[in-house]
């Protein structure tokens, strides 16, 4: 069975794109962001692309309390997308995200 890969977003938008939005670098409410320092920064490297969470990644990110914190951040229902097939397009990989230039 393949893994399934998760995509968080806000109206069709990546969710740190829409925290970056409705929540900048300079909002006082950052003060209290749980870390995410686990999580390699790559995706400003491909500009365009898609990332997706592996089933780890999807795991870490809430367990660390990432995921509830962005929910709390941005103005909009947050889905999980689920994508049931490895995409053939990766620009990047880890244990807890994978990068794609499309589906």
């Amino acid at each position: 069975m393949e893994e399934i890969f998760y995509r968080v977003t806000v109206q069709g938008e990546g969710i740190y794109a829409v925290v970056d939005r409705d929540c900048p670098k300079d909002d006082l409410r950052r003060e209290g962001k749980p870390d995410g320092s686990w999580l390699k920064k790559v995706g400003k490297d491909f500009p365009g692309a898609n990332s997706y969470w592996t089933n780890a990644g999807l795991e870490k990110y809430k367990q660390s309390g990432l995921f509830d914190w962005h929910q709390s951040m941005v103005q909009g229902k947050v889905t999980i997308e689920e994508l049931a097939h490895k995409p053939k397009d990766i620009l990047y990989e880890d244990e807890y995200q994978i990068i794609v230039g499309g589906v």
